[in-house]
């Protein structure tokens, strides 16, 4: 982002969180400019592609809306009330409830696999 957008389009962008760490550089001493300033990221997004949001952080929370495209949502938990304005909007969420891995979208919610079955490192394969 220093020198530009890296690539100048891409059919899906994520962006996970703001943290007062990056803090000091370019100006930004705040959190809100710099998640301002991150957000731009989503400007790459080709027609079509989709924007991935961490719906734990509130500063993307806020931001989501101005995002005219597909997003998906993505957090260790949902508030129902978020979860139901988000899935009205067409929009999509994968997260974790009741020790399972959700995915909602499409105007239905399905559990995918509980949390204790989920093995990332694929016994070293």
């Amino acid at each position: 982002m220093r020198r530009g957008l890296p690539v100048p389009r891409a059919d899906a962008c994520l962006i996970t969180n703001f943290a007062a760490d990056h803090l000091g550089s370019y100006g930004i001493t705040d959190v809100p400019t710099l998640a301002d300033a991150k957000f731009l990221l989503s400007r790459a997004i080709k027609p079509g592609g989709r924007l991935i949001l961490n719906s734990d952080d509130p500063q993307l929370v806020d931001r989501g809306p101005r995002f005219g495209g597909d997003i998906t949502w993505f957090g260790l938990s949902m508030e129902e009330q978020a979860l139901a304005a988000w899935l009205v909007n067409g929009e999509h969420a994968a997260f974790v409830k009741d020790d399972m891995f959700v995915y909602a979208g499409d105007g239905a919610v399905h559990e995918i696999l509980p949390v204790l079955d989920f093995e990332p490192g694929m016994r070293g394969a």
